[in-house]
């Protein structure tokens, strides 16, 4: 019996949380000052704390960087707020079905429980964690906040690491009795740092990624993906997704091409694919013709009788051999044509059938339709990839706003719809780097999940919610015009609450709306 990686790592993590929970119990971490929050332990030190100081001492380029920030926090906050709002009125609008994107296990932004998000995602939040969190405390000592301690978070491995300023000297007690050390604008900069430090980070990774990085990549050549295999042939070998590369030993460069093919004299084909990075060869015995793979509902091949997985091997008594064949007899047909059409059997049984043309479901087209989808090779159906196009299209990809809303869903939008997380074997076969081997692919996944975390964890982080920055934020805003509204602090403090409140409340519900809608409204 093979155990997957997924449950070893899942007990590995179980191991880890009972001998957490023994040590807590045993009051080992207290006294060595350690906390746990589940199977995370987190590692407080005041060592460091002067690296921080000294980080902190261009102090005049860090208020610019937490002014700026602040700027880029309320920008962030409207735009999020706003896809917010208009993901859910489109979903009222028009519910989609239940997909893998609202599975709960994608709900989370963790590499390898979400299925989006490969083993380069934990880079990428470790990466996010530690500019985010060591922002906020550099930001603190230059506003005059203590920072309490540093520290890691670990989950067997490094995950995170922290700086904890004093929440009292940033915010006042919590019964109101101490005020704030600091001014409001004091309080945002060191707010807005974290956001900041993020957008910076994703910038500077999707500048090289988008840049340098794919520059250095050409495309190989080889754009022909198998994306069903015929009956007959699935228990060769061949499955979806293999690329192929020649057949009968020419190099082919187009389904065309494929489409024209069929079986030497003796009825073989040899094919030679990719099968992610490793080339394969297969003989296939082919019979000549082209197999049906779909009959559509109510058109002339089904009212005659023809199902799925016949073969159509002549018509109007001129010899179909290959999908080519047919393409041809087809396009110098017209509507309402009638038609013989012979078709055979794996078992070798033949049938004739008599039938007249449709009208094709494209007005633009004026060939007759006989109502079938066919394989357009003897062994199944194969696609171009457009390796290409697809490059260039994500190079352009940040040139536009709408792109960078493109960029957010990029991970779970499937590769043949423009999608892209990451360089996979798969993905890999169709580009030839010109430098650095695959260390280049390595490099373009590294840099791609440091920025999309970063950005991603930044712009979430802007939504005026506490307890994430951009309520508090918020919450600052809304401080400053109740003033303008209320004289008494009581009342202005109750207003205050209550709108942060009925605000956070309401991006909650919007985001468990998104989530589970799809599932509770029919």
């Amino acid at each position: 019996m093979s155990i997957s990686g997924t449950a070893i790592a899942l007990l590995i993590l179980l191991v880890w949380w009972l001998l957490i929970l023994y040590l807590d119990k045993q009051k080992v971490l207290e006294r060595h000052n350690l906390q746990a929050f589940g199977p995370i332990l987190m590692i407080r030190t005041k060592r460091g704390l002067t690296l921080l100081d000294r980080a902190s001492t261009p102090s005049q380029f860090w208020r610019f960087f937490g002014d700026l920030g602040l700027l880029f926090m309320i920008f962030g906050m409207v735009t999020i707020f706003t896809l917010v709002l208009f993901s859910d009125i489109f979903m009222l609008i028009n519910m989609p079905e239940p997909s893998r994107v609202n599975e709960p296990r994608n709900w989370l932004l963790i590499p390898g429980v979400n299925e989006f998000i490969p083993a380069w995602g934990w880079l990428g939040l470790i990466v996010t964690l530690i500019v985010h969190e060591f922002a906020h405390g550099i930001l603190a000592r230059v506003e005059g906040v203590r920072v309490k301690s540093m520290g890691l978070l670990l989950a067997v491995i490094p995950i995170g690491a922290f700086a904890e300023p004093d929440e009292e000297e940033m915010f006042g007690s919590k019964d109101g009795q101490k005020p704030s050390k600091i001014s409001t604008r004091s309080r945002n900069r060191i707010l807005a740092a974290g956001v900041m430090s993020n957008f910076l980070v994703a910038v500077i990774a999707f500048s090289l990624f988008f840049g340098p990085v794919l520059s250095m990549l050409e495309p190989a050549g080889s754009d022909l993906v198998i994306t069903e295999v015929a009956d007959g042939f699935r228990d060769t070998g061949l499955h979806k997704d293999m690329i192929v590369r020649s057949v009968n030993g020419i190099r082919v460069n187009s389904v065309d091409e494929i489409s024209a093919m069929g079986g030497d004299e003796n009825g073989m084909m040899r094919i030679e694919v990719l099968d992610r990075g490793t080339q394969k060869f297969f003989t296939l015995h082919v019979e000549k013709g082209v197999r049906v793979w779909e009959v559509i509902a109510g058109e002339p091949a089904d009212t005659a009788g023809i199902r799925p997985g016949q073969r159509i091997i002549e018509m109007n008594g001129v010899p179909i051999d290959t999908a080519g064949d047919f393409y041809e007899f087809m396009q110098a047909t017209r509507p309402h044509d009638l038609v013989t059409v012979k078709v055979a059997n794996d078992k070798g049984e033949e049938g004739i059938f008599q039938l007249e043309l449709g009208e094709f479901p494209d007005p633009d087209e004026k060939k007759g339709f006989l109502g079938v989808v066919v394989y357009n090779t003897p062994f199944g159906m194969v696609g171009e990839f457009q390796s290409d196009t697809y490059l260039t299209r994500l190079k352009h990809l940040p040139t536009s706003f709408f792109g960078w809303l493109t960029l957010m869903a990029l991970p779970v939008i499937p590769v043949a719809q423009g999608g892209f997380g990451g360089f996979g074997e798969w993905l890999m076969q169709f580009y030839t780097p010109t430098w650095g081997g695959k260390w280049t692919f390595y490099l373009a996944n590294a840099l791609f999940w440091i920025g999309w975390i970063n950005f991603y964890a930044g712009l979430f982080n802007c939504l005026p919610a506490i307890p994430l920055d951009g309520g508090y934020i918020f919450k600052g805003i809304v401080e400053r015009f109740s003033k303008l509204l209320v004289s008494d602090p009581g009342r202005q403090k109750k207003m205050v609450d209550r709108m942060t409140l009925a605000l956070a409340l309401f991006i909650l519900a919007s985001i468990l709306f998104m989530l589970v809608g799809p599932y509770i409204i029919p």
